[in-house]
């Protein structure tokens, strides 16, 4: 009944907010909070539950882009995504963490939580560079190879939080590592292990397995397929220890140069927007406004404290990577919120008691915040700054991030059905 609730909200509010030239980020988000549980109280008491199950239109995304990358140029970009990832991430914790401390926080606690907030929304950020097209763009290539780091820093970090909190964390019975069944010392690979399983798979096992599954002239079938190896990816991921969004990036980059790039970009794309959808829906139906009013300077503080920050880092490294200005304020706007992951990250530091639950109220809505006021910054940008600031000729497209440099040439569609009848030849 949830879902049903959210998609309804969804399918109201976006076309409303695109009327007034809105992203559709904020009409989902909105379209949460009016049916969330201080407006008309029709999401229930799950919506952290429909977050948790939509999240997986995050990993689809996330394997759409990597179909759309070269894998040479990936592997070209290693040293791109260490130097923009690490100093955000490095310098984003130092300088929370720094805060946390003159305002009298536990040591452990404020390290926790500068690590949680280092982290950006891939969703949001990632929906916002494929509605722009922006993706060739210098802002483009530095959002996405910064979230690409922190995508891969989730891995560290969860496994610093036990090490942190000074405890032994079982795992629940529905969570069967298989990194647990290797030895002590080969866990700390779990990375290695995890790509390098991924990497075998994906040339021995996943394109003949499509070529198989093709042969049987059923378009369905490579429907269900599609989503079974994306499904199957992260499940390997996560029972390594891994990030599922990780791995079904990596699938994407292996699929990226075989015959069925383009077939299940096709497939995939329905899924991911539909589940993205419901996810910025469940982000909006989370505001627990409760919370807020009983803690509003606390939170408020934080939101500004947490966006500043992330603001100024973002906006520095993009000076030091030679950003150009226009492209360096869509950069810092972009990336200034907490992302999704700190939900997860949030919600693991509760249970092995690195942060009370009331602290993680409170968190959990600084989080759900900074996620709304990313669109603003977002209008902002498009209304007032890029228009003031005008763009230097060929800044904007110096890297060329996705593969898609497709020749420009007159092209003949020939066929007898509906489609084919009503293609002029240009």
């Amino acid at each position: 009944m949830n879902t049903l609730v959210f998609l309804g909200a969804a399918i109201i509010m976006v076309p409303l907010v695109k009327k007034m030239g809105l992203s559709s980020v904020i009409g989902y988000i909105i379209g949460g909070i009016i049916i969330g549980p201080f407006v008309l109280q029709l999401s229930g008491n799950d919506a952290s539950g429909v977050m948790h199950a939509t999240e997986f239109g995050v990993v689809m995304l996330l394997f759409l882009v990597g179909l759309e990358l070269d894998p040479n140029k990936f592997w070209g970009m290693r040293r791109k995504i260490l130097g923009l990832g690490l100093s955000q991430v490095g310098l984003t914790i130092l300088i929370l963490y720094g805060i946390f401390l003159l305002s009298d926080w536990e040591k452990d606690q404020a390290l926790v939580v500068a690590m949680c907030f280092s982290l950006s929304s891939t969703a949001i950020v990632l929906q916002t560079l494929r509605e722009k097209n922006m993706f060739s763009t210098s802002a483009g290539e530095a959002s996405f190879l910064t979230l690409l780091f922190q995508d891969i820093a989730v891995i560290p970090i969860l496994a610093l939080l036990p090490i942190i909190a000074k405890r032994d964390v079982s795992l629940d019975d529905d969570s069967k590592y298989l990194i647990q069944m290797l030895p002590e010392w080969a866990q700390s690979f779990s990375l290695i292990i995890g790509i390098s399983m991924l990497i075998l798979l994906g040339r021995y096992v996943f394109v003949p397995f499509l070529r198989y599954v093709s042969r049987s002239g059923m378009s369905e079938l490579l429907t269900a397929s599609s989503l079974f190896l994306i499904i199957g990816v992260s499940e390997l991921m996560t029972a390594v220890g891994l990030s599922p969004a990780l791995g079904a990036f990596l699938a994407g980059i292996m699929l990226a140069n075989s015959e069925f790039r383009n077939e299940l970009e096709s497939n995939i794309e329905p899924f991911k927007g539909l589940l993205l959808a419901v996810f910025f829906v469940s982000v909006g139906a989370m505001m627990n406004f409760h919370v807020i009013y009983q803690d509003y300077i606390f939170i408020s503080t934080m939101v500004i404290v947490v966006l500043v920050v992330k603001f100024l880092v973002l906006f520095i490294i993009g000076k030091v990577f030679k950003l150009e200005l226009l492209q360096n304020f869509f950069f810092a706007f972009a990336l200034s919120q907490v992302g999704e992951f700190a939900f997860v990250l949030l919600s693991f530091s509760s249970k092995i008691f690195l942060i009370d639950k009331e602290l993680y109220s409170q968190l959990m809505a600084v989080t759900a915040i900074t996620m709304c006021i990313t669109p603003i910054f977002l209008i902002i940008y498009d209304k007032l700054i890029s228009r003031k600031i005008p763009p230097k000729q060929n800044s904007d497209q110096p890297f060329n991030i996705l593969d898609s440099e497709i020749p420009q040439k007159k092209i003949i569609i020939v066929g007898f059905g509906h489609f084919g009848s009503t293609v002029e030849d240009y």
